[in-house]
């Protein structure tokens, strides 16, 4: 696919470009690479992802959640295809800083040795939508993959 047949806006043909020179450049090297999915898309991929794992639903097991499984190409290319969840693709180089939205789905894949720095916080904007992820997860909280770290008590 090519920029000119993609329907980017001026902004992300930039960042797009960019990305494409940084690659290119032999001085700068990719850290890691990231999948960002949209949270509007989290039940079509665990859809997907029960079914890859050949899960009969069980409630208790969430494949997103469990943090078990790392969507190759060509499952990212089938959950395209058959449940029409499009992620971002992001390449992370040496002082860049990835920002994941509130109760997005991500994956990263370290393509060198590295430090990972994380720090959690909550927009006011997205207030809302990571108390309701903190609801979700608060069932669960014995595990040590759903730390509460909101800390928001009804």
């Amino acid at each position: 696919m090519t920029v000119s047949s993609c329907r980017f806006s001026a902004w992300r043909r930039k960042i797009w470009m960019k990305g494409r020179r940084r690659l290119k450049d032999s001085s700068e090297t990719p850290g890691a690479l990231w999948h960002i999915y949209l949270n509007k898309d989290m039940e079509r991929v665990r859809e997907f992802l029960r079914k890859e794992q050949s899960l009969d639903g069980a409630p208790e097991q969430d494949p997103i959640r469990e943090q078990g499984l790392y969507l190759s190409r060509k499952q990212r290319q089938r959950l395209l295809e058959e449940q029409g969840v499009q992620g971002w693709t992001v390449v992370q180089f040496l002082g860049d800083s990835v920002l994941i939205p509130a109760g997005a789905m991500h994956q990263v894949q370290n393509l060198h040795s590295c430090v990972q720095v994380i720090n959690d916080f909550v927009s006011p904007e997205h207030v809302a939508n990571s108390f309701h992820l903190s609801q979700e997860l608060r069932p669960n909280n014995e595990e040590v993959n759903y730390e509460d770290k909101l800390q928001i008590f009804t």
